[in-house]
């Protein structure tokens, strides 16, 4: 996209409004010479394509049918003037406004703070995970800097579009330890999208005060021992694992540390 390029913003209006957009006449003149504008096009195509999966219309349509208020004498006639194509017309707009605000939102948008639960970086990789075994409690949602007993179970969930990942967990001390793929020598391979679920948990067992989870994301498989000396780059340099956000490696990386709760 150039300076001459229609903003993402006026892109997403035009989708959604097609010739009642604002500048209609020129952005329709503009793509049939933009290669890239007609694929930011398809891509909003396919997010909404994806949104209306993910989200039929029949599951709203029965939230409606079953409604108290649906079945009142008012809304009854309302809804019997209303023809199907109508309401799926409807439907359509409303879901493809849905779609194109997340997309919006999503990708030109984006707050600087990531969520509580949730901790992102750039790169559209993004680590969360959930705490469980303590005191009985069921399972909950954990956050980066919180504190921990041994024995909590975590199970870690990542976004990522790369295929390939390797989770390791480096101690206040430097002793690093691989968990995905568990004590492999490079990374594994993974299933791209949103919140996806690694295969296996784990019974955290901190020998130190705090333990730092690094993610690292690539599009070809990651040794072990890359990972490892980026962690010993970083602690002769002077710097703590506890202020390292970041390792020195080219690669998309996510990263949440969890300090040992004191018994």
């Amino acid at each position: 996209m150039t300076d001459k390029c229609p903003t993402p913003l006026n892109l997403a209006v035009y989708f959604v409004e097609g010739d009642q957009a604002p500048s209609a006449p020129a952005i329709r003149s503009h793509l049939d010479a933009c290669e890239a504008c007609r694929a930011r096009i398809g891509e909003l195509e396919a997010d909404r394509k994806a949104f209306l999966v993910q989200n039929p219309f029949t599951a709203f349509w029965n939230r409606l049918e079953g409604h108290p208020s649906r079945r009142s004498s008012g809304l009854a006639r309302f809804w019997r003037r209303l023809s199907a194509p109508a309401v799926l017309r409807a439907a359509a707009a409303l879901a493809s406004v849905a779609a194109l605000m997340v997309v919006v939102y999503g990708r030109y948008d984006r707050p600087t703070a990531p969520a509580p639960q949730k901790i992102l970086s750039k790169g559209s990789v993004g680590l969360q995970f959930y705490v469980a075994g303590i005191q009985g409690k069921e399972a909950e949602r954990g956050k980066s800097g919180m504190s921990l007993p041994q024995g909590a179970g975590l199970q870690f969930l990542y976004t990522a579009q790369e295929p390939f990942l390797l989770l390791a967990g480096v101690e206040a001390d430097g002793t690093l330890s691989v968990y995905y793929p568990s004590g492999g020598a490079q990374s594994g391979p993974i299933e791209a999208g949103d919140q996806k679920k690694l295969p296996q948990a784990l019974r955290w067992q901190p020998k130190t005060a705090y333990e730092r989870f690094y993610a690292v994301f690539s599009k070809e498989p990651v040794s072990a021992e890359a990972v490892r000396k980026a962690v010993e780059e970083l602690t002769s340099s002077g710097k703590t694992i506890e202020q390292s956000e970041k390792l020195p490696l080219p690669y998309p990386q996510v990263t949440a540390i969890i300090y040992r709760k004191s018994s």
